[in-house]
């Protein structure tokens, strides 16, 4: 899948995706590698001696995010390769495939970088959209409002759901100070989801 390999490091090894040349489809390409990997170990499993079989163990984590990449070390000994807490991150991950006993997690960052997921947020995002302008045309501010409270937590820099929240927010008649508290929020994106 056009990966590469970092390092081997007792019976661990890494490798990545992405970098030196960019790959958009990284996160599938990982994606099917380790799915490779996890089918291929499986039938080695099955073929050992079932005294082997029981020593047999490993665990796979696809983990995505930002890194350094480039050359490290001195002028006697160089290598490229990775570095960053996203590397210890998806060592903690693959670890925890030994405590839940299964071959192969996946982070939710690796998740969301996959194209289908990609193209699913997006249709999802178009839809609320839609959804909410056709509530605003009908006045309809209450199911405005909690549409465009979803519409913010899956994508909080949409200016439109932001405007149409402060308006009806403003709107309200709201004696306790919850048209305050509710403004400070949508400054910060932290809303609440229905």
């Amino acid at each position: 899948e056009d990966g590469s390999l970092e390092h081997f490091l007792g019976d661990q090894f890494l490798s990545y995706w992405g970098a030196p040349d960019p790959q958009p489809d990284a996160a599938d390409r990982a994606l099917r590698a380790a799915s490779s990997l996890v089918t291929s170990m499986a039938e080695l499993g099955r073929r050992l001696p079932p005294e082997v079989r029981t020593l047999f163990g490993y665990g796979v984590a696809l983990h995505a995010g930002m890194a350094m990449i480039g050359n490290k070390g001195s002028k006697s000994r160089m290598d490229y390769g990775v570095l960053g807490e996203l590397i210890n991150s998806a060592a903690r991950v693959e670890s925890l495939t030994k405590q839940y006993g299964v071959p192969f997690l996946m982070t939710r960052a690796a998740y969301e970088k996959r194209a289908e997921w990609q193209k699913d947020n997006q249709r999802k995002i178009e839809a609320l959209r839609a959804a909410a302008a056709l509530a605003e045309k009908h006045q309809n501010a209450k199911v405005t409002v909690r549409l465009a409270k979803k519409l913010l937590a899956i994508a909080p820099g949409d200016a439109v759901a932001h405007d149409a929240l402060e308006r009806h927010f403003e709107d309200a008649q709201d004696q306790s100070g919850l048209v305050e508290v509710l403004k400070m929020r949508l400054a910060s994106h932290e809303l609440p989801v229905e």
